[in-house]
């Protein structure tokens, strides 16, 4: 082999490199760019599905429905708190001292429905037993009970963690 033709190869390998690296590099910035549109899809399926659940379960007074919600995998924790709407009593101390940025939130605005630690939502018309309820898991079943102008909602089997 002549000395300019191994400085050939090389240079082919050292081409083919950088190109398998732009591919690789691109690869993984689409993929990462899906999951994230999937998980943003995800999160908006939720709020609708369970702003559609309490709209309708307001409206018929007395009935109980089981409301299953599934949130994205990272959501590691799922809080409901009563609406400020509501004449629904908070303990806003056991709230302030067991989930301190639930309680930020939830004292500055209007939201109630929290997707720890990626989102949080508005629910209007939303009474909690004992003022509010966390279950640490991204699926949970909730009992919805229509009570006219609101709804009572509580975990379906779960129990409510502090």
């Amino acid at each position: 082999m002549k000395k300019g033709q191994i400085i050939g190869e090389v240079m082919i390998f050292i081409i083919a490199a950088v190109v398998f690296l732009l591919i690789i590099g691109y690869g993984y910035k689409a993929i990462n760019s899906l999951m994230d549109k999937q998980q943003q899809a995800s999160l908006i399926e939720v709020k609708s599905s369970t702003q559609a659940v309490i709209d309708r379960m307001k409206q018929n007074y007395g009935s109980v429905d089981q409301f299953t919600m599934t949130a994205p995998s990272s959501v590691k924790e799922i809080c409901f708190v009563s609406s400020k709407d509501s004449a629904f009593a908070v303990d806003t101390q056991a709230l302030e001292s067991y989930r301190p940025q639930v309680f930020r939130e939830w004292s500055t605005g209007a939201k109630n429905l929290f997707l720890s630690p990626i989102e949080s939502y508005d629910m209007p018309n939303v009474r909690v037993e004992n003022g509010f309820c966390c279950v640490q898991s991204s699926k949970v079943s909730w009992r919805v009970e229509g009570k006219g102008a609101y709804v009572s909602i509580r975990p379906w089997e779960l129990e409510c963690n502090l």
